[in-house]
């Protein structure tokens, strides 16, 4: 994404519309600067790589068909 990171975008989609569930696939570490999108994510929201297909599909059917936990940001 030329001008828009991984954290910028969530909080834009995050803006337009506060009921989408969001993961991140990240090879990283927590992030200086991000804290606010990281206290308001539930941690199974983050995927760490490398990470093999079976479970990557696996944790993203359970992000996607969990309904009791639609997270609503603090800002």
């Amino acid at each position: 994404m030329p001008r828009l990171n991984g954290f910028a975008l969530y909080r834009e989609i995050r803006r337009l519309d506060k009921r989408v569930k969001i993961c991140f696939l990240t090879a990283g570490e927590m992030y200086y600067g991000y804290s606010d999108i990281f206290s308001s994510v539930p941690a199974k929201y983050f995927i760490r790589k490398p990470i093999d297909n079976e479970e990557l599909l696996e944790r993203i059917n359970e992000i996607v068909v969990d309904d009791t936990n639609v997270w609503i940001p603090s800002k």
